[in-house]
């Protein structure tokens, strides 16, 4: 007579659950939604089948699984734990990349912010020298018209203009 065992563990996976058989040696063949255990003894009928989303074990009432499935959980167990962390550490690898993604759109945000403020500190500094010379050319233009000569003289930079007018 042939029962199902619920075990602790739902084999709800089907390749952890094939991985745990392989590793474990257990010879098996998937037959629609069976995976069917060539006799380890011969005991009878031994197959995981597919019902309400995991894999419930069916045996011969004859049959001494609780060893055989102990090992198969805790095989299962241990690939569920290393899938796992393997998730865990993906996650991980991601947020990494993610950060540092993040971290060079920063950096060329704020390089292309720092080159337009350095072209606009330009601009700026050049309608600032024009100014100048605009006003130095308009005081030499007034000075002229006024009868006084203009000397510029450029000392660290700055620039100088005197006005001399001669009288007699």
């Amino acid at each position: 007579m042939s029962h199902t065992v619920k075990t602790k563990t739902p084999f709800v996976d089907k390749k952890l659950l094939l991985k745990a058989l392989d590793k474990l040696k257990i010879e098996y063949y998937e037959q629609n939604n069976r995976i069917i255990i060539n006799n380890r003894q011969y005991y009878g009928n031994e197959y995981f089948i597919l019902q309400n989303m995991k894999y419930q074990y069916i045996h011969d009432s004859y049959s001494n699984i609780r060893e055989f499935l102990g090992e198969i959980t805790n095989t299962y167990n241990n690939l569920y734990q290393e899938l796992l962390e393997k998730i865990r550490k993906a996650e991980e690898e991601l947020k990494k990349k993610i950060a540092e993604e993040k971290r060079k759109e920063e950096e060329e945000r704020i390089r292309k912010e720092l080159e337009r403020l350095r072209k606009e500190q330009e601009e700026m500094e050049k309608k600032r020298l024009e100014l100048i010379e605009n006003n130095k050319k308009m005081i030499k233009e007034k000075a002229k018209k006024m009868g006084y000569k203009v000397k510029e003289t450029t000392k660290n930079g700055k620039t100088k203009l005197v006005l001399v007018r001669r009288t007699y």
